[in-house]
């Protein structure tokens, strides 16, 4: 009996060592899939810093901003005490991005950047008369450089077309919808004709005076509101 009762023990031993090999072997298992986990959370959060890094530089250069910090020089004179144009109240955050960064300010053009998309936003009185859709030749030199820095990086490239809420007062327009959408069209084709950009890379929206970012109540602030926008969504 005490025979069979040794025999019965060292069995179960011998079962016990043959299964510990196997738990062993998923803990390995999932130690090393855990480590590749946070191995791509690392390159993943390296690749967005990267990418950054290119709007940012691409930004400086095309737009000539210098390493003092002075501003963009453009055809006629600039009003460096002029309220800053932003359009980041227009859109909403995207979902699961840093958060959204000024990179540049100029009183007639405004740059802001998140993690997978550049807002360029460039006021009217540089780029059209009131109530014309033809571009000013004041806004050839901003729109060159833009088209530069939109051609260093790939991604797909709304552009927006912005009006105040005052009637449009002449018989080409019907509406600000339709004003709106003219702008953000003749600002595609001078991409387009003038610097052979890829089609394939753009859209046009018109959205008159529904999309403000600020109120209406004084010449000044809708003044802010009269605007283009330039989405830039970067390729992942």
């Amino acid at each position: 009996m005490i025979k069979k009762f040794r025999q019965k023990k060292a069995g179960s031993m011998d079962s016990n060592e043959r299964i510990s090999p196997i738990w062993l072997t998923t803990f390995n298992d999932l130690i090393t899939l855990m480590m590749v986990f946070f191995v791509l959370l690392f390159a993943m959060s390296e690749t967005n810093s990267h990418k950054s890094g290119q709007f940012l530089q691409s930004a400086r250069s095309a737009l000539g901003v210098l390493k003092e910090g002075k501003r963009l020089g453009i055809a006629g004179p600039a009003k460096t005490n002029s309220p800053e144009i932003r359009d980041a109240s227009a859109r909403e955050p995207d979902a699961e991005t840093s958060p959204e960064k000024k990179i540049f300010t100029h009183p007639d053009v405004s740059i802001v950047q998140s993690a997978q998309k550049l807002y360029i936003t460039i006021a009217d009185r540089i780029l059209f008369q009131i109530g014309s859709p033809e571009l000013n030749s004041d806004g050839y030199p901003v729109l060159e450089r833009i088209a530069t820095m939109l051609q260093e990086i790939p991604g797909h490239i709304c552009i927006e077309g912005h009006t105040d809420n005052t009637p449009i007062q002449n018989n080409r327009f019907l509406s600000n919808w339709e004003l709106s959408v003219a702008r953000a069209v003749h600002v595609l084709k001078y991409f387009l004709d003038c610097h052979k950009m890829d089609p394939g890379r753009f859209s046009v929206a018109g959205y008159g005076e529904s999309r403000p970012v600020n109120s209406n109540d004084s010449p000044e602030l809708r003044e802010k509101n009269r605007r283009v926008s330039i989405i830039l969504e970067m390729e992942k």
